[in-house]
């Protein structure tokens, strides 16, 4: 099956067990999302506002995220043309223009020509390999205006983690408190995690950005294995 279709079949068989996490905040999505909001409110005031969103799904917790902020223009990718036909209603209530590409979310930020004030990835760049996370870094470097940020919420292993470790305090944490999913629902996830993630420390994301040339901007916000790092591209 060809990458985009497969990726729009499991939005297909997996959203509505996605949407599951997201209502019983099994990721701390509400926490982190009001973080990502005041850090916008604060840094940029009333700022007009160019966003790309690499991994978008179906934008609904961004369109949340960034509901009434003076947002003139959205750019967003994921791999599911599903996921993107979603993103267009979600996103209708936003005052900016919209592009949604239904591409891999490297070869979209490699593509962007035009500097933006911010690059906004949530629970995305742990499918990549570590090469491409030290690419998004340069990327970012390139495409942010002074001043803009780079927003990264996400999964991460703490410094005494291997892979496997993490993997299996992850999956113990939800086969023990993920009480709405049934059993079928826990082995799908389970196995999409065994296959897809790939996270990394705090202080290799640190590492990577800061010799890209990007400054952190203010301490990460820890919520046990979610968290959020926000770089600034200073000049």
């Amino acid at each position: 099956m060809p990458q985009f279709e497969q990726a729009s079949e499991i939005f297909r068989t997996s959203w509505g067990l996605y949407s599951k996490v997201v209502e019983h905040d099994y990721m701390t999505h509400q926490r982190l999302n009001s973080a990502v909001r005041a850090v916008v409110v604060a840094h940029f005031g009333q700022h007009r506002l160019r966003l790309i969103e690499l991994g978008c799904g179906d934008a609904a917790q961004t369109a949340q995220i960034f509901r009434d902020l003076p947002v003139d223009d959205y750019q967003g990718c994921d791999l599911s043309d599903v996921a993107l036909d979603y993103a267009r209603g979600n996103l209708s209530g936003l005052a900016a223009s919209t592009e949604l590409v239904c591409v891999d979310l490297m070869s979209f930020l490699r593509g962007r020509e035009q500097p933006v004030d911010i690059i906004y990835a949530s629970f995305a760049l742990h499918h990549l390999s570590l090469p491409d996370k030290k690419d998004f870094a340069v990327q970012a470097l390139r495409l942010l205006k002074p001043r803009g940020l780079a927003i990264i919420v996400d999964v991460f292993r703490e410094a005494h983690q291997s892979r496997p470790g993490y993997l299996d305090a992850y999956l113990s944490v939800v086969r023990d408190q993920w009480h709405a999913l049934d059993g079928p629902e826990l082995a799908a996830l389970e196995a999409h995690v065994r296959d897809n993630d790939f996270p990394e420390t705090v202080d290799t994301y640190l590492s990577i950005c800061e010799a890209a040339g990007l400054r952190r901007h203010s301490k990460p916000l820890e919520l046990g294995p979610h968290k959020l790092l926000i770089f600034e591209r200073v000049s």
